[in-house]
């Protein structure tokens, strides 16, 4: 926010360097002292151990900001910063807050959309909105006038052990409906964001995601919305995930606690898109998950006049599963695709012109250097992505070189498969 700021920062890490510590260091940047920000978390973030540089939205609703009375970052400025920190190597996640004065479903899940498409592929950070007593939003004439609606709700810690018994027992009273947006639709945000926290930056199915939205100009929120639309009879595994998710969203707008846990997987409170997830590998239903991943979605292209994308969108979701970092096999495992799938990935990220050409690309995914024994070694891994860099959730995949008898080989397949696909030992 100050000048010093910058000399500060420079301080600790002139004295980690001396000493060792601090070994970490987290601050809350300023929105608009853009030039100093990136200075100050461009420092941090190489040799402090940041937790990750937040470029804070709230929403990206105009009316919404002008309720809370906050003045947004603007978008340029947005893209700017989530540029310069990506080229440099450097983590970012973006906030949003449900519930807040006359945000609607429609600009919450256009704001979730908007922050993805301005460069934000790594985390948002979604919270509920509190009620402070000391704050504009405490008054109750002003909750009387948005029609605020709220529970106490216990304040728990993101993978701390369940049923952890504190001396004084802490409560935030958090909205759970609001005039814009009435109960239901409370429900139906706080499970959308749940789902795109798991299908994209928990990079379930972010690879399809990114680049079918690049490449045919469609909003992530149209995606998310067709597998929260799963029916239950045809796509089992994915409308069970939602029918858990809309039971914990209600079961909250009771007063019930954030975080989810169960014991086959620790008894660790876990946010609700992480504890899908991890009740999906353990149930051992990734495959299944993506086969139904893969209908629904090819169903939505050829209904909008998009069935030549349905060999892309398999290629995309194949890549996207054979790079998923799952316990068990260490193999590495070669992919032979009908489209280049890494590089098209690489430029939807970055914001490119994407132009998904056809040609046979091969690339080996690299399971033995970053093997996963079992489990427990899974939730440790999604646990230290949490608010974090979540790169570490897919293994390294690499191009490599066909021969000639093999180009040949894969040239006789145009046309009949996208994939050949198999274990390969080192």
């Amino acid at each position: 926010m100050l000048p010093r700021d910058l000399e500060i920062a420079k301080n600790a890490l002139e004295v980690k360097r001396a000493t060792g510590f601090p070994w970490s260091l987290s601050v809350q940047n300023t929105k608009n002292a853009r030039e100093r920000a990136y200075q100050v978390q461009s420092l941090i973030a190489k040799e402090l151990n940041g937790t990750g540089v937040t470029l804070s939205l709230q929403s990206t609703s105009a009316e919404t900001l002008e309720h809370i009375k906050r003045k947004n970052i603007s978008t340029a400025a947005f893209k700017d910063l989530q540029q310069r920190f990506t080229q440099d190597g450097v983590v970012t996640y973006t906030d949003i807050i449900l519930g807040l004065a006359g945000d609607t479903y429609a600009a919450f899940t256009a704001s979730i959309s908007e922050v993805v498409a301005s460069g934000q592929h790594n985390n948002i950070e979604f919270y509920n909105c509190s009620i402070l007593p000391n704050a504009e939003m405490g008054d109750p004439k002003y909750q009387k006038k948005y029609g605020l609606e709220s529970v106490p709700q216990r304040i728990t810690e993101v993978w701390d052990a369940a049923g952890k018994v504190e001396e004084v027992p802490e409560y935030l009273d958090i909205v759970v409906a609001t005039a814009a947006m009435p109960a239901a639709d409370w429900r139906r945000a706080k499970v959308f964001s749940w789902m795109t926290s798991l299908v994209y930056f928990d990079r379930l199915l972010q690879v399809p995601l990114a680049v079918l939205s690049k490449h045919l100009g469609v909003a992530l929120q149209d995606f998310i919305e067709v597998l929260l639309a799963a029916d239950g009879v045809h796509y089992p595994v994915i409308s069970g995930l939602v029918d858990e998710m809309n039971d914990h969203a209600n079961a909250i707008q009771q007063g019930g606690e954030e975080f989810r846990h169960c014991l086959e997987l620790g008894s660790l409170l876990m946010p609700a898109d992480h504890f899908a997830l991890a009740k999906l590998v353990l149930g051992g239903e990734q495959e299944a998950f993506y086969a139904e991943a893969e209908a629904i979605l090819g169903g939505y292209l050829s209904k909008e006049g998009w069935q030549d994308s349905r060999q892309l969108l398999s290629d995309l979701v194949t890549y996207n599963q054979a790079a998923y970092r799952v316990p068990g096999d260490q193999k590495d495992e070669l992919l032979v695709l009908a489209h280049p799938v890494k590089e098209l990935f690489a430029r939807a990220i970055a914001g490119g012109r994407l132009v998904p050409e056809q040609r046979w690309a091969t690339y080996t995914v690299a399971k033995s250097k970053q093997p996963m024994a079992g489990f427990e070694e899974f939730l440790i891994n999604i646990a230290r992505g949490q608010g974090k860099d979540k790169t570490g959730y897919l293994f390294e995949v690499s191009p490599i070189v066909l021969g000639e008898r093999e180009k040949s080989c894969a040239g006789r397949l145009v046309g009949v498969s996208s994939l050949l696909h198999y274990s390969m030992e080192k």
